[in-house]
């Protein structure tokens, strides 16, 4: 979905940051009735959406906006027949832990936080660029270092 041009700066900013959440959010099916099938990221490719086009998912006589309930059958998965590669793929792909788990409700965690749960803390660890912090030089250095360059210090003290 493209970015609206007639947003402010900072919702831009935070749209063009979707892919990069969507990563940290992940659903476990239970029923399967509050996960959409295609746009969530609930399966070990992602989301699915990503995979495959609008037409293919209108081919297979489904809509991006089905939820993952829309393919299970009592307690299984039930695919449309694996009559193209796109169905063969999601079918190979899909392991058997994630067949649903009966009753009980969708999960959706915050994966780079150990409780499940949303943490400024966590995500900006999980984001952040973690090269080596620069070294601080102290004051004593940085007059030590302009003492040794011709002038540097008269240059530095008189300005």
């Amino acid at each position: 979905m493209p970015i609206p041009i007639d947003c402010s700066w900072k919702i831009r900013k935070l749209l063009k940051l979707r892919d990069l959440g969507q990563l940290f959010v992940k659903h476990t099916i239970g029923n399967g009735k509050s996960t959409f099938l295609w746009l969530d990221n609930w399966h070990p490719k992602g989301p699915l959406y990503k995979l495959f086009d609008d037409r293919t998912v209108s081919r297979l006589g489904s809509s991006l906006y089905d939820k993952v309930n829309s393919v299970i059958e009592n307690g299984a998965w039930h695919w449309p027949r694996p009559r193209n590669r796109v169905i063969q793929q999601i079918q190979s792909s899909t392991p058997v832990s994630l067949l649903p788990l009966g009753d009980s409700k969708d999960v959706v965690t915050w994966t780079c936080s150990p409780s499940g749960s949303y943490s400024t803390k966590h995500t900006w660890e999980a984001i952040r660029n973690k090269n080596p912090k620069c070294t601080t030089f102290g004051l004593r250095e940085i007059l030590g270092y302009l003492a040794e360059e011709r002038g540097a210090l008269k240059w530095f003290l008189l300005a």
